[in-house]
């Protein structure tokens, strides 16, 4: 629900949530072992990581994002470009298609 919020940005809604590390842990965990919804938890992963808190505290946590698959991996790199100012910002606001992962973990 964060990446259509009217009210507010990904930020101000997802930055104070926590425990991150415990919350990014579990989508990996999940991304390994339920190949039917790689796809939603990746698209958390894209939200998740446009917040700064988010992407610093999967940064800091080395043995985490050296297990990323490949596919989450890469909105790591992309965010790290992004905040380099090599390439263009990640865009504020993420669309998704498909049931919120909530519903998706409940159908499982």
């Amino acid at each position: 629900r964060a990446s259509s919020a009217r009210e507010a940005s990904p930020k101000e809604l997802l930055g104070d949530l926590e425990p991150k590390g415990a919350v990014l842990r579990y989508l990996v965990d999940l991304h390994e072992h339920k190949s039917m919804h790689r796809r939603q938890i990746a698209q958390v992963f894209a939200i998740l990581l446009q917040v700064d808190a988010w992407n610093r505290a999967l940064r800091e946590d080395a043995a985490l994002a050296n297990r990323l698959p490949e596919d989450l991996r890469g909105f790591l790199e992309d965010t790290s470009v992004a905040a380099s100012g090599e390439e263009e910002e990640v865009p504020a606001r993420v669309t998704t298609a498909g049931p919120p992962l909530a519903e998706a973990a409940e159908a499982t």
